[in-house]
C-alpha cells in the first residue's frame, strides 16, 4: 500500500487503492488506519467536484521517506 501511494500522489481516493490493491474499499480504510496509528499515513473525508463524499488517503513525511528508500 505504501508503494501504491508514492506512486499515486497525495490524495489517494480509496476506490483508485482498492483497484490497484484489488482488495474492497473497507480493507484500504483499515489498512490505513493502522498506518496513520505507525504516523505514516493520513485518512480524510472529503467531497469531490461534484459533491460526493470521497475518502482519501495521502503520506505523512515519514511515510514518503519510507517509500523514498524502498526505491534505493
Amino acid at each position: 500500500m505504501l508503494d501504491s501511494l508514492g506512486r499515486y500522489g497525495s490524495n489517494t481516493p480509496i476506490g483508485t487503492l482498492s483497484d490497484r490493491l484489488s482488495i474492497g474499499a473497507p480493507a484500504v480504510w483499515y489498512v490505513a488506519g493502522q498506518l496513520e496509528e505507525l504516523g505514516l499515513a493520513r485518512r480524510q473525508s472529503g467531497t469531490d467536484q461534484s459533491g460526493r463524499s470521497v475518502r482519501v488517503v495521502t503520506l505523512t513525511d515519514a511515510g514518503l521517506r519510507l517509500f523514498m528508500e524502498s526505491l534505493k
